[in-house]
């Protein structure tokens, strides 16, 4: 079985479908992973395959990870469960509902969450999207907080 697509970005995503390599090729093909053709240390044109989720430069005998310039950098969460989590993010569901139902924790969700939301602000920003006053919750937090706080309360 495939992930399916639509014409509206992401598509389908069913969690029985998305096995660890098709996962990887989707996030791949949608801009989210990068492919590797140039050495992001020396330059160099000469970047081949290490293991199976790295990559190595012949001239300057460096290694790197596949999610290296990515939201999902430092991340060890499979490529499966981050890309269901994405279509969640997507579909603005609660955090500790997609925690429960990805079986992940709930931090885990968060970060990833906050992840995506900083790759979008990046990338918006690259693009000059945004400028100006940007208005992007209805929470408003201003002032000094009320009673003492510390040893001395």
């Amino acid at each position: 079985m495939t992930c399916e697509e639509e014409d509206d970005g992401f598509g389908t995503i069913e969690q029985d479908c998305c096995e660890e390599k098709e996962a990887e090729a989707f996030l791949r093909e949608k801009g989210i992973l990068k492919s590797f053709r140039l050495c992001p240390y020396c330059g160099s044109d000469q970047v081949k395959r290490a293991r199976k989720k790295s990559y190595k430069c012949s001239a300057c005998k460096r290694e790197w990870g596949m999610r290296r310039g990515s939201v999902l950098e430092r991340s060890e969460v499979k490529f499966g469960p981050c890309l269901l989590a994405l279509k969640m993010f997507e579909l603005e569901v609660p955090g500790l509902r997609a925690a429960k139902e990805l079986g992940l924790a709930y931090k885990t969700v968060r970060r990833l969450d906050m992840r995506l939301w900083e790759g979008m602000a990046r990338e918006a920003a690259r693009d000059d999207l945004l400028w100006g006053e940007i208005v992007m919750d209805e929470s408003y937090f201003v002032g000094r907080r009320k009673r003492k706080r510390g040893r001395g309360a």
